[in-house]
């Protein structure tokens, strides 16, 4: 594996190469198998999650629009699922969130949290904030 976790060393591997992204595209080890991604994640560097490629991901993820609407659908999915089973009583959204935007990653949460209770309304959920 080739070990490398900044912006810079990631985009001269990669950069915006469609081809090479696509490289293993489907399969359930994409991110094991594909160059580009064992170049950003080979020894899970903290400093990963602080990346510019990182960042635009959360920000499609946290901010309004339809990364918000998938991730809101996640949660009621599992809550859907969940709903009947007695040991399920909280819902952690996100291990470590990495992100800048806090205003986005609180509105992302609180929606998150009420499509939730509207399905478990006695239902725990946890929130984190950077640092």
């Amino acid at each position: 594996m080739v070990a490398c976790c900044s912006d810079r060393e990631a985009s001269t591997r990669c950069g915006s190469d469609a081809a090479k992204w696509a490289q293993d595209a489907g399969d359930p080890n994409y991110n094991l198998l594909n160059e580009c991604c064992r170049a950003i994640n080979s020894g899970n560097p903290g400093a990963t999650g602080w990346t510019t490629m990182a960042q635009k991901n959360m920000d499609y993820m946290i901010s309004d629009g339809p990364g918000r609407q998938k991730f809101v659908r996640f949660w009621t999915l599992m809550a859907e699922a969940i709903k009947g089973h007695p040991s399920a009583f909280a819902l952690e959204l996100m291990n470590e969130p990495m992100s800048i935007n806090r205003r986005d990653m609180y509105d992302t949460w609180r929606a998150v949290t009420e499509a939730v209770t509207a399905i478990i309304p006695d239902i725990s959920v946890a929130v984190a904030d950077t640092g």
